[in-house]
């Protein structure tokens, strides 16, 4: 402790670098003596007990047996390191311990161990860095302790890093099969290599003879050749052997791998194919639920045949009748007889009167020729067999419902409205409908009269109700809806709780009561912009105009906008001449559109000049544009070049709006050509080759002329 000066006063403190231990001294007496400087120097003592408070701690930092010298040898699974001594907590608190890589743990008796299945490899990593801590159980963390792991590098055996296929040998004719040995097996040990390759459970008549040469590039390659002749006679003749093929290095270890040798004396013919059911017994019916698409497996084909089945004499080519059934060979080549995976069979729309469904399974002996379809000309044998279907539950599915439009009097009250279904009745399931009885929601067994769906309405307006048991949707009594668009959403459920769910819409229009087929009011067109057309100006909006109707804010309504387009387009400067541009005498300036809509010319004119802009969609109110464009293919002439005001001065459109009802608006929007100052265009003298000559102005006999676009004057 220390005494120090600070804020006009003195203080008692700890000295920098020194702490107390609650677990030492819970308490600490000091005498403090304060002394003054007189003469004699005076002095007076007090007693001062400082009281430690207990915090936790974290445990010290645990202690690794031979920390020092730490080794584990490489492949050794799960192998132990060492073991550590208990770390201490201040507070006697549990202790764990951790070490930071997910190979190693320490278990509950304090060992440093690689886990289960672990194992470290010399040749990727000679040592390993560890960081151990212990923790007490309020996750405080000791200082770490840090070792290293040294892997013992230990002689390995050669690792298969290839296959050796079945070897198909004849009775009588000798074999020499080459197999690339040194692709075969790999040491892993740095600067290992095979030196020896042995055979064992082969027959006394096969050999295994090594033949050492270079590739194209001089490295060192390993040839093995197994080599013999089978006997014509006894057992040696027809038979199948498991033979193991051992590779060893300089050291002794050794890898292995295992390949099939089979013998045959003959092709023989297929005498029969079975099915066996899943306790290996001969059947001639399998089972499969319907709504199945897992890809069932509907039992083992065993194709009888004296041939061993890894020789080509014993391989065959297995077909399914129907193509919903396949052959699936397991691992060990074994076929079996399956319903193709994503594909189902259905109880009650079977055309099987008993629920089956019969297949044929046919076996071709694949050593024979093949004709020119490529299809085997072996030998062949078919069995049939019977699928038993079993009747499951299935659930419902919804179909696509369509919306639906009603018109209500606008000025009908609630209490007029007496009975449900007085403004709007319509049944989901429509029987009779087609070929389809239930077009809402299809369910298998309300068609096979095996169930019953139940509806009712899980979202929907206020007023609507459906008969659960028929699924008729009605207005309910004493309501009156607004106009609008009203998102409904049904659920059938059947008898065993499945359920399904479709969603339409009610859309909801109002009329004047005295027609229920005319709507309230006509479209309505307004101009709201008419800047005109600059000429030479390119392409650019000539005109604005909106489209107003009541119930254009009501989606795909059938009394809603139904087109809008621009029926003709004139010169108002010549509108009383005819219009006919399958006339060569006609002026086509004064095209009309609306007179000859049937015909292709509608690109003649100045109605190719223009054309109108998709619609800006807001409410019941839409914007368009007329835009002045170039509607000429590659090489012709612009047709924004008849917008010239030396050609026309102001053209005139008529524009049409035609609702679902048949009504009908119509707008005259006019389009002046605004007249731009333009260069003058001389009408040349002689041409030689590229060279303009000028006649002589001397005498003034042979001017040159000049053509002036505007009516004269200005500074062209």
């Amino acid at each position: 402790f220390q005494v120090i000066d600070h804020m006009d006063a003195k203080w008692l403190t700890l000295k920098s670098g020194v702490s107390l231990d609650f677990e030492e001294n819970e308490t600490v007496t000091l005498t403090v003596t304060v002394t003054d400087s007189g003469e004699p120097a005076e002095s007076a003592s007090a007693e001062v007990t400082i009281m430690v408070t207990d915090v936790n701690e974290a445990p010290y930092a645990p202690t690794v047996v031979n920390a020092d010298d730490l080794s584990v040898d490489e492949n050794d699974a799960g192998a132990s390191v060492s073991s550590l001594d208990a770390a201490m907590d201040p507070e006697g608190d549990d202790v764990t311990y951790h070490v930071d890589d997910d190979r190693f743990e320490i278990d509950s008796g304090r060992v440093l161990k690689l886990k289960d299945g672990m194992s470290l490899d010399h040749e990727s990593e000679s040592y390993v860095m560890l960081t151990i801590t212990a923790r007490d159980s309020d996750g405080n963390e000791s200082e770490a302790t840090t070792v290293t792991v040294h892997v013992n590098d230990v002689n390995e055996g050669p690792n298969l890093s290839g296959s050796v296929p079945t070897v198909a040998a004849d009775a009588g004719k000798r074999i020499d099969v080459a197999i690339n040995l040194t692709n075969l097996f790999s040491d892993p040990d740095d600067g290992d290599a095979v030196v020896r390759w042995e055979l064992s459970g082969n027959p006394s008549w096969l050999g295994l003879e090594v033949e050492y040469t270079t590739d194209e590039n001089g490295n060192e390659m390993a040839i093995g050749h197994l080599r013999g002749e089978p006997p014509t006679t006894g057992g040696d003749s027809a038979a199948a052997y498991k033979v193991t093929l051992t590779a060893k290095d300089a050291g002794g270890a050794a890898g292995e791998t295992d390949f099939y040798v089979v013998v045959d004396d003959g092709n023989d013919d297929i005498t029969g194919v079975d099915l066996l059911d899943a306790n290996g017994n001969v059947t001639v019916e399998a089972e499969v639920d319907e709504n199945d698409a897992s890809g069932v497996v509907l039992g083992e084909i065993r194709v009888h045949d004296q041939d061993h089945h890894l020789h080509p004499h014993g391989m065959h080519k297995i077909t399914v009748s129907d193509s919903r059934f396949g052959i699936k060979y397991d691992e060990a080549g074994i076929p079996w007889l399956v319903l193709r995976e994503g594909v189902s069979l259905n109880y009650e729309s079977s055309r099987n009167p008993d629920r089956t469904v019969e297949v044929t399974v046919k076996a071709v002996d694949i050593n024979g020729e093949k004709d020119a379809r490529g299809n085997y000309k072996g030998d062949d044998e078919s069995s049939t067999f019977t699928i038993l279907i079993h009747d499951k539950n299935d659930a419902p599915a919804a179909q696509t419902v369509g919306n639906w439009w009603v018109t209500v009097d606008e000025d009908l009250d609630a209490e007029d409205v007496t009975s449900a279904g007085s403004w709007l009745e319509f049944q989901l399931e429509r029987e009779g409908v087609g070929d389809d009885e239930f077009p809402a929601f299809k369910d298998d067994d309300v068609r096979n009269n095996s169930d019953k769906l139940a509806y009712s309405i899980s979202s929907g307006p206020s007023w609507l109700q459906i008969n659960p048991g028929t699924g008729v949707l009605q207005n309910k009594k004493e309501t009156v809806p607004t106009r609008g668009v009203y998102p409904v959403t049904v659920v059938a459920t059947d008898e065993a709780g499945e359920s399904a769910s479709a969603r339409f819409e009610i859309h909801v229009a109002l009329s004047d009561g005295d027609d229920r087929d005319k709507e309230n009011e006509d479209p309505e067109i307004r101009v709201t912009s008419e800047p005109g057309y600059r000429e030479n100006s390119g392409e650019r909006r000539v005109a604005t105009f909106t489209v107003t109707d009541e119930d254009q804010d009501i989606p795909d309504h059938p009394y809603a906008i139904k087109t809008v387009e621009i029926v003709s387009i004139v010169n108002a400067d010549k509108p009383d001449i005819p219009a006919d541009p399958g006339n060569p005498g006609a002026n086509e300036d004064v095209f009309n559109v609306e007179e000859d809509a049937s015909t292709t010319n509608k690109s003649k004119g100045y109605a190719a000049s223009f054309r109108l802009s998709d619609p800006i969609k807001s409410g019941d109110t839409w914007t368009f544009h007329i835009i002045a464009t170039n509607t000429a293919g590659p090489g012709q002439r612009s047709t924004l070049d008849r917008l010239s005001h030396e050609e026309v001065e102001e053209i005139e459109m008529m524009v049409k709006v035609t609702d679902g009802a048949g009504g009908v608006a119509m707008r005259e929007i006019k389009v002046e050509i605004e007249d731009v100052n333009e260069a003058p265009e001389p009408e040349l003298g002689t041409l030689r080759g590229s060279v303009l000559t000028l006649p002589n102005l001397s005498d003034n006999t042979n001017p040159v002329a000049v053509k002036q676009f505007e009516g004269g004057g200005g500074g062209g």
